[in-house]
């Protein structure tokens, strides 16, 4: 009777999976072992070995000054958006800082209402004191915040070390609460993590830098902060200070509501082995910091999973990805591996999830079940193993990226394509087929209808059943990075450096989740090129655009519209060059999208909002690996909504950030009363704070202003001498300003 069972719950996945296979079946002309592949591609990640240009070398690439402009608009066809300016806000020494797709080096604060972004220095910045080994200065890392959404920035030095030199980047700005939220950027601090290698010792990868400091104007400087502990170099080989042996601290770093900072490391045998098997990754470090007197301390915890192997090598992917909930209160692991005790369609390379709730210790909890009929909407596009027409087992594909956050009730949400896994022995769960396409070219998916790389959110806590949801599909993958792979000729980066090997850096879809602060909307963004114009038409990701959908929570519905955010509203002139001199469109490579977004609007239609999403993108003209590169940011407005753009009222408005942007208070110092003066376009609101220098607001006012000149009494009667800052906000934007009561 078990056995009827059994086999009648292996007739209804087939029937749920394959009813679309058969006029694809026929190009399946191979396979590979994809979760080799994948490890060796973040080994050789991991064990770049960059030839950097001295810090005097320059560059003919780009200027700081570059800027241009994207097309403004709605969009032809079925797609809205509205594009800000994207402009040149820095650079780097190399692309090297940027290959890690779930590094969070761009951050959007909602309390502050101010952009950071963190990268290492640029051809032209000259940290102090100068560090005495000249490729030193390619490790030092600066932190840049905006506080009008990319209109401009201030930059500070966080890390110059001469001895250990910081790689993949990543951090945000920290908030700190007394007792409650802060509200002034110059109460803030900028934190930045990554690990650190020391090339001239030929140590390789010895540990991780974790650095901040506060954020203000003196503070704005190419020196890093003085103060004890602001720069702290952890060595992975003896853990110091209860973190662990922690290995490329490099991924999710978020800032929570609870006051504290999480990223997410590795632990591995020896990061510094030149394959995968010599690495041994065995699972991920939950990096916690706790602020405490102006420097924080750091701490981990492990998160090791169990899974079956192959052949003597695990069955697991070598990196993880995390998501918090905004107060901190509930924490998620992610690993793709094969977990032990699975059977069927749940064997093969798939999300073990662990959870925390409120700081505690990591449990496992419930797998997404693949054999379950809920999951139709996936298993209707993956391929059924070779041996076996009554199993198909989904292999989620770390390659394209995987996109994780978690939303207003608690659930995590995994993002990711599918790719379909050949065989259900235990010494093959690795190995992905291959197909042929018209094109002559091998690829990792068939491209045709029914057997795209579709983008999925999976959706659950561990605790209910899991949810699926299908976002999308793409229209290209990314080409190899080596020499012996895949689209290697077609992809459009140099192969001059790097590795020994003339590997070159590639750019796939890089799946990256954002969500509004409250967890009510989700952001899905990726990469991928318009094959129309790619050499030969070819599915390769060789002239890539970000583009953007998006998910009402509550209503569990995705949006109708994909957001063209890089081309929107345009098509190529010219085929065979779609792309000119410091262009964004076809060349956004490498972007990075902000973990949190914002409302742009009080209007939210039954379809949706608008949306600020804080992006960038990096490149040069050459696309040269070695070569200095530039930061593009944007802004984008996302319109989801579905009404034209010029009758929806922006909550924070350009005309809103540049009157609190110029006021300023007279007479300063003052005595018994002083005065703000701000030029209005529009009737408005304007709010104040008088704040304490510990944080404490002493007064607070709000008073209906009109359209031009205003004038507004601030009674500072009786207040201590010292120094003051005041809040100044109007419509959602907000500046603060010194005040010196004499």
């Amino acid at each position: 009777m078990k056995k009827r069972l059994l086999l009648g719950s292996a007739l209804l996945v087939a029937i749920i999976a394959f009813p679309q296979q058969k006029n694809i079946t026929s190009l399946k002309t191979g396979t590979e072992n994809a979760a080799q592949k994948i490890n060796e591609s973040i080994s050789s990640r991991n064990n770049v070995i960059e030839r950097t240009k001295p810090s005097n070398y320059q560059a003919t690439q780009a200027t700081a000054t570059e800027e241009e402009t994207s097309t403004t608009g709605l969009k032809t066809s079925n797609t809205s958006t509205l594009v800000t300016t994207w402009k040149t806000i820095s650079g780097s020494m190399n692309i090297y800082g940027v290959l890690v797709e779930n590094s969070k080096p761009l951050q959007y604060n909602e309390d502050l209402n101010a952009v950071s972004f963190v990268h290492r220095k640029s051809a032209y910045y000259q940290p102090l004191p100068v560090p005495t080994t000249t490729t030193a200065e390619s490790g030092v890392l600066v932190g840049m915040v905006s506080q009008n959404w990319g209109a401009t920035w201030d930059s500070t030095c966080i890390w110059n070390n001469d001895t250990y030199w910081a790689r993949y980047p990543q951090g945000g700005i920290y908030n700190p609460m007394s007792p409650t939220t802060n509200t002034l950027i110059d109460n803030a601090y900028i934190v930045a993590m990554g690990p650190v290698t020391q090339a001239q010792t030929a140590l390789g990868w010895v540990g991780n830098a974790f650095a901040s400091k506060q954020l203000n104007a003196a503070n704005n400087t190419n020196t890093p902060s003085s103060v004890l502990n602001a720069q702290q170099y952890l060595p992975s080989l003896a853990p110091a200070l209860g973190l662990g042996k922690t290995d490329f601290a490099r991924l999710d770093f978020q800032s929570l509501d609870n006051g504290n900072i999480v990223a997410l490391g590795n632990v591995s045998q020896d990061a510094n082995g030149t394959t995968a098997a010599t690495q041994l990754y065995r699972g991920a470090r939950v990096i916690k910091g706790s602020f405490n007197s102006g420097v924080f301390v750091w701490s981990g915890d492990s998160v090791i999973p169990a899974v079956t192997s192959s052949l003597g090598d695990k069955n697991l992917i070598s990196a993880a990805n995390m998501a918090w909930s905004e107060d901190g209160s509930v924490g998620y692991v992610v690993h793709i591996g094969c977990s032990p005790s699975t059977s069927l369609s749940n064997t093969g390379f798939q999300p073990i999830v662990w959870k925390s709730v409120n700081g505690g210790a990591w449990a496992k909890v419930g797998s997404i079940d693949f054999n379950s009929p809920a999951m139709s909407v996936v298993m209707n596009k993956v391929f059924s193993t070779r041996v076996n027409s009554l199993v198909a087992i989904p292999f989620f594909d770390f390659t394209m990226g995987i996109g994780t956050t978690v939303d207003k009730d608690n659930k995590l949400h995994i993002a990711t394509t599918i790719r379909s896994a050949v065989s259900a022995h235990p010494d093959s769960l690795g190995f992905t087929y291959l197909f042929d396409n018209a094109d002559a070219e091998s690829y990792s998916y068939a491209h045709s209808p029914g057997a795209r790389p579709y983008l999925f959110d999976f959706i659950g806590d561990g605790t209910t059943p899991w949810n699926a949801k299908l976002i999308d599909s793409l229209s290209s993958e990314g080409p190899s990075a080596l020499p012996t792979g895949r689209g290697f000729s077609t992809n459009p980066w140099d192969a001059t450096g790097g590795t020994a090997n003339n590997e070159k850096v590639s750019c796939e879809a890089r799946i990256q989740l954002s969500r509004t602060a409250d967890g009510k909307y989700v952001v899905y963004t990726w990469a991928e090129s318009d094959t129309a114009v790619t050499t030969n038409g070819l599915k390769w990701n060789e002239f890539p655009n970000v583009k953007a959908r998006m998910m009402d929570v509550t209503a569990q519905t995705i949006n109708t519209l994909e957001i063209n955010v890089t081309n929107p509203g345009t098509t190529y002139t010219n085929i065979v060059s779609p792309v000119g001199p410091g262009s964004v469109r076809g060349r956004a490579f490498f972007h990075y999208t902000s973990p949190k977004c914002a409302l742009a609007s009080t209007l939210i239609t039954s379809n949706g909002p608008a949306l600020y999403v804080p992006m960038t993108v990096t490149r040069n003209e050459g696309l040269q690996q070695e070569q200095p590169v530039v930061h593009k940011y944007i802004s984008a407005l996302l319109n989801f909504s579905g009404v034209a753009l010029p009758t929806i009222s922006v909550s924070i408005s350009e005309n809103s950030i540049l009157s609190v942007n110029n006021s300023y208070i007279y007479p300063n110092p003052a005595n018994n009363q002083a005065t703000l003066s701000i030029d209005l376009k529009n009737n408005s609101t304007v709010e104040l704070k008088l704040i304490n220098m510990v944080g404490q607001v002493v007064t607070s006012s709000k008073t209906y202003a009109f359209t031009g000149a205003n004038t507004i009494n601030l009674d500072i009667n009786g207040l201590a001498k010292g120094i003051y800052m005041v809040s100044v906000k109007v419509d959602g934007a907000s500046s603060t300003k010194k005040l010196i009561v004499d």
